[in-house]
């Protein structure tokens, strides 16, 4: 195991130092990305399932390893990826298409188990998790934000809003007025009673940051939340983000293609070949947040 991490670690180098898209990121966010390693206080090389999160981690990532197929069709997507993330943390996801970074991400959401390895979220092993547990987990942990929206084309807006609250069995009138009141937070109230057919796609990507929000999660989940929309509508989720980060303290894992979420991270992780490297939680970036 370790000289195949050692292996892992050489490789995340000479990527740093060859890979054209690693240099642009650096130049754009003011700081390195360098290989994280196991043998810090954060990344205990002794981890074991019964080691509880340090304070103040909110995920702690050790070994992950996810491949499908199996003979000539096997490919491994995530190769040993070791990580934590902080409370209120924003952590900005990149790479190349077919890279891993949506698998991680839906290994984090529990919407995928790896092959080897351990994901705690709060002291909770999440591939341990029983329908029911997943089921807790997403209603009341964590918001879900995807690409394709996700709406019921059949609901009216309010409804897919307040869809997670009838899941968790809230009376009608509390779940409308709910729905009504995240709406209004993203300007969207006067498109309540609309179908998500009526709506652009900016309108329906913030349809969906509303739906995610409506049952207070401290942690967001979101995948290419601008990937179908247009530079102005793009803009203004970027906002809404970074505005939920700073201002409601939310913590943000967020995979994207787009450079123009980096100026806002805290952190970001770089996934390529199903290795990491990312940038170090105490560097400062040289880079100034727009405003």
């Amino acid at each position: 195991m370790a000289d195949q991490q050692e292996a892992i670690r050489n490789y995340q180098q000479q990527a740093s130092e060859s890979d054209p898209m690693i240099q642009a990121i650096q130049e754009e966010i003011g700081r390195t990305l360098t290989a994280p390693t196991l043998d810090n206080k954060d990344l205990p090389t002794n981890f074991m399932g019964s080691t509880p999160l340090l304070e103040g981690e909110i995920f702690r990532a050790v070994n992950l390893t996810k491949s499908y197929g199996t003979g000539a069709g096997y490919i491994e997507v995530i190769k040993g990826l070791s990580f934590s993330v902080q409370e209120g943390e924003y952590i900005v996801i990149l790479g190349p298409s077919g890279s891993g970074k949506s698998t991680l991400l839906h290994m984090l959401a529990g919407l995928e188990v790896p092959n080897r390895g351990e994901i705690r979220m709060r002291n909770q092993v999440i591939e341990k998790f029983t329908d029911d547990d997943l089921a807790l987990y997403h209603r009341e942990q964590i918001g879900l934000v995807f690409q394709a929206f996700n709406l019921l084309p059949s609901l009216l807006v309010w409804e897919n809003v307040a869809f997670p609250l009838m899941l968790a069995g809230a009376p009608l009138e509390w779940r409308r007025h709910e729905a009504l009141k995240v709406l209004d937070r993203f300007g969207m109230s006067d498109f309540a009673t609309h179908y998500p057919t009526q709506l652009s796609g900016g309108q329906q990507q913030r349809v969906s940051l509303a739906r995610a929000l409506v049952h207070d999660p401290d942690l967001l989940l979101v995948d290419e939340p601008t990937g179908n929309l247009d530079s102005k509508a793009a803009e203004v989720v970027i906002a809404e983000l970074d505005r939920l980060h700073k201002q409601e303290n939310r913590t943000i894992i967020l995979v994207t293609h787009s450079q123009d979420f980096l100026p806002y991270a805290d952190r970001v992780f770089y996934i390529k070949d199903g290795t990491l490297l990312t940038t170090s939680p105490n560097e400062q970036s040289s880079v100034d947040t727009p405003q």
